[in-house]
């Protein structure tokens, strides 16, 4: 008799623990949100990407944010493939829930992250490196239009991260609502 008591305490102590952990991860990815979009709004003017591209510290402190992102992501799907873990998500839920993570560990995975950015900064580069010759420029061969270009192309692109990760949040709110 003593060790079924046991076990029940037991199991109702580690469920308390799934709750805490799940509280944890709610409240820890909704200040991440709020970071990524801080940064992603800073990122996504022509300063944000030169700093981005000059500044190894501005540039890892990004990159490590993403990295962040991706691991939280990760653990929500362990958590939604936990078979003791006690959810409370309807099934069309769960299917948007893993089809937003899978679509930014997929195309916006850390690697593709840091690849665009490369080539954003490659581009700047370029913009930097023809700027005398481009200020002598009229409409799309100006050195104002190539900023605008290059600002334009990272926003969309931070755009789409900025909305699967916001979504994400929004879905972890339904995932962990158990009562």
């Amino acid at each position: 008799m003593n060790k079924y008591i046991t076990s029940i305490v037991l199991v109702l102590l580690s469920m308390s623990g799934f709750a805490q952990y799940d509280e944890a991860i709610e409240d820890d990815f909704d200040l991440l949100t709020e970071e990524w979009l801080e940064r992603s709004s800073d990122l996504s003017g022509y300063t944000g990407i030169s700093s981005y591209c000059r500044s190894a510290d501005f540039r890892k402190s990004v990159n490590d944010l993403i990295i962040e992102v991706h691991h939280y992501d990760s653990l929500i799907l362990d958590k939604m493939n936990d078979p003791v873990a006690s959810l409370s998500m309807d099934f069309k839920e769960q299917a948007k829930t893993y089809k937003d993570i899978f679509k930014l560990e997929s195309e916006y995975s850390t690697k593709n992250f840091i690849q665009h950015m490369k080539e954003t900064c490659e581009f700047r580069r370029e913009i930097e490196r023809d700027k005398k010759r481009l200020q002598g420029g009229v409409g799309t061969d100006s050195y104002d239009a190539q900023i605008l270009v290059l600002e334009t192309e990272t926003q969309r692109y931070l755009k789409h991260i900025d909305k699967l990760v916001s979504k994400v949040d929004d879905h972890l709110h339904f995932l962990y609502l158990v009562e």
